[in-house]
């Protein structure tokens, strides 16, 4: 499916073209974190609802490091009204999680390479591939 595509390790994501702004807005505590809609969209039945967690390390015996991971969440709930007036909720989940003795550097390199995963063209068809419609 994948075998030979290829993407840019360590490379870093490039900025956004297009679209247009959504600014974050506080809607409700969450375990954990805070769920959050964009101010610019008005109609309550289809607003966007992004909710952002992260869990602490917690020392763990088992663990290599002696701690769990720390790890950061985000997904994204997006309301689409089909043609047949059927209301859907579409999401895309994103987490990262790292040991504690990671430096940030390595940490953003994670993070970018993650993203790239998400949006490189090399890839587009293996998402498609395992999203039938």
């Amino acid at each position: 499916m994948i075998n030979g595509s290829a993407i840019l390790l360590g490379s870093t994501f490039g900025t956004p073209t297009g679209g247009s702004t959504g600014t974050f807005l506080a809607r409700t505590d969450v375990p954990n974190g805070m769920a959050y809609t964009f101010a610019e969209q008005t109609s309550v039945s289809l607003q966007d609802i992004v909710t952002i967690t992260a869990k602490a390390p917690k020392v763990s015996a088992g663990s290599p490091s002696g701690y769990t991971q720390a790890r950061a969440r985000a997904v994204l709930k997006r309301p689409y009204a089909l043609a047949s007036g059927v209301l859907v909720i579409n999401t895309v989940s994103v987490e990262v999680a790292y040991d504690v003795n990671t430096s940030a550097a390595l940490v953003t390199d994670l993070r970018n390479d993650g993203s790239v995963m998400l949006t490189n063209a090399n890839l587009n068809t293996l998402w498609a591939l395992l999203s039938p419609m």
